[in-house]
């Protein structure tokens, strides 16, 4: 993407489908006043934190690409309405998405159970049953830091691949993914080095 279409203050809508794009900088988050964003046929793996300065963003397009995540950034979006992040290889939502209080519809064709943070089903249920879970996936999250304890049992996991600031967590030392559906142990789970109780139960 051209460096200078980033210094034209007054755009509104950027449509750049279909071009192959591989990165978009960080400059992105000079345009305040873009209400449309539609990147989707590119080839990203990733959004730059600085998508959160799109503060006027209504609709975001990011659709065929090859993203695993979405920054938590995205939950200074208080306008967005439309999020359409279908056919990606997501992995998980941020928390921070629940804060987009304006948020109508969420794309999500082509996801399956590699999507773990809401489960698929949450997702596909509607906007407010995501918002629901991740509050309480967040809430869980919260006691890690003076326990150094997760506890996920029955949050509906399919995924056999755990979201990714689960198995950052090097310093967890007790993991709870009983009564979950997971089809399989993820590998990732052996990079947790400091685990000494996992639970898998039924």
């Amino acid at each position: 993407i051209p460096e200078k279409v980033f210094g034209m203050d007054d755009l509104k809508a950027f449509w750049a489908q279909g071009n192959k794009i591989e990165v978009v900088p960080p400059s992105i988050g000079n345009l305040r006043l873009l209400t449309q964003l539609r990147l989707f046929k590119n080839r990203l793996r990733w959004l730059p934190a600085e998508i959160g300065e799109l503060s006027a963003l209504q609709v975001m397009w990011v659709q065929d690409n090859m993203l695993i995540s979405l920054p938590s950034t995205i939950g200074k979006l208080g306008q967005l309405r439309v999020l359409a992040v279908a056919r990606n290889p997501l992995r998980s939502f941020p928390c921070e998405l629940c804060k987009c209080a304006s948020l109508k519809e969420v794309d999500v064709e082509g996801l399956d159970d590699s999507l773990s943070v809401p489960p698929i089903d949450v997702v596909r249920q509607s906007v407010q049953a995501s918002f629901q879970y991740l509050k309480e996936y967040q809430r869980r999250l919260a006691w890690i830091a003076e326990t150094s304890v997760l506890d996920l049992s029955s949050m509906g996991i399919k995924a056999s691949t755990l979201p990714l600031e689960v198995t950052n967590m090097t310093g967890l030392t007790s993991l709870n993914l009983s009564r979950n559906a997971m089809p399989a142990l993820s590998g990732s789970l052996f990079h947790m080095v400091s685990l000494t109780e996992l639970d898998l139960q039924e």
